[in-house]
């Protein structure tokens, strides 16, 4: 018998469908295929950040967002992660 797979690292993340009206996001990246997703989160695994996904409303795709924050704490956020070398990734507001 085939054993049943394991849950991917998105599966734990949380789904919402609208962000916090106020709050801010930095959005990693929008995404069709879960393992772009799951390979993204791998690389984030150590900084215990608050990953949630959001459908982005056009289909399959699937946006891999960090928050909810405030202003101040998306923009260092924001700056860290460019210096790390995630160079597609931009700050959202509800």
């Amino acid at each position: 018998p085939v054993p049943p797979a394991l849950p991917s690292a998105s599966d734990a993340l949380p789904k919402i469908k609208q962000l916090e009206r106020g709050s801010y996001y930095v959005q990693l990246g929008s995404f069709t295929q879960k393992e772009d997703i799951d390979r993204t989160i791998s690389h984030l695994n150590n900084n215990k950040l608050p990953l949630l996904i959001q459908s982005a409303g056009n289909g399959d795709a699937l946006r891999l967002m960090i928050g909810p924050m405030n202003e101040g704490e998306s923009a260092a956020l924001f700056l860290r992660l460019k210096n790390d070398g995630y160079k597609n990734i931009f700050i959202r507001k509800n």
